[in-house]
């Protein structure tokens, strides 16, 4: 989880994310994705358990998503 977060943390640096503009830090914003990954947890839960919307905890989840395909053997460098 904590690598998950550090790799989420640098692409917020990168695309210049004001603090304080998210209602999930890195660390958490981690483990939803994390529990949607290995426990399958549903979105709405997720979203429930973050105190987010729908659609902001589908989008927390494609973020974190990406960062994380980013580290694949031959990907870009870039999430973009």
């Amino acid at each position: 989880m904590l690598f998950v977060s550090v790799l989420q943390h640098a692409e917020r640096r990168r695309l210049a994310t004001k603090a304080g503009t998210r209602r999930l830090g890195c660390y958490r914003q981690a483990v939803l994705v994390m529990r949607w990954l290995l426990d399958g947890t549903r979105i709405r839960q997720l979203a429930a358990d973050n105190t987010v919307s729908r659609s902001t905890g589908y989008a927390y989840l494609h973020e974190g998503l990406r960062v994380i395909a980013a580290q694949a053997p031959g990907s870009t460098s870039g999430c973009g």
